[in-house]
């Protein structure tokens, strides 16, 4: 190229310098990029936040719910055994199909003490301990 004519392309291209903003400006620019992410990351860190407090919600609903329906299950079990052993003490002798069946339902004393004080003890330490993984106390 002759050099009149790197001169006028030296000329029509600004330098890198002149592109640049002056550093007041950029460093304005900075400081305002830098709060916008800032705040950006503290709304996503709140809306994650309370996403994860609505989920908590839900889930203490349905276990709390699940485990209601178990100590209640529970408590219908035991008490289905004490019926029996009140009703069906004596020998009922029923007849079907010419076949005699002799239903009855007799549990020993210790059993019987076990299995009303075992399962009165597991179903309250079932209740507090799930009550309390699901509703902890705020003061601790």
């Amino acid at each position: 190229m002759p050099p009149n004519q790197l001169d006028r392309l030296a000329g029509a291209t600004p330098k890198i310098d002149d592109a640049l903003p002056p550093q007041n400006q950029s460093e304005a620019t900075g400081a305002l990029e830098q709060n916008a992410l800032e705040s950006k990351i503290k709304a996503d860190t709140a809306a994650e936040n309370l996403r994860s407090l609505v989920q908590d919600r839900e889930e203490r609903k349905n276990y709390a719910n699940k485990s209601f329906k178990l100590v209640c299950r529970w408590l219908l079990g035991v008490f289905v055994i004490l019926i029996f052993q009140g009703f069906l003490n004596q020998p009922i002798k029923l007849s079907l199909f010419n076949t005699l069946f002799d239903l009855s339902f007799k549990l020993p004393d210790s059993v019987l003490l076990a299995v009303v004080g075992g399962t009165t003890a597991s179903v309250i330490g079932i209740f507090l301990v799930v009550a309390n993984y699901l509703f902890p106390n705020p003061k601790k």
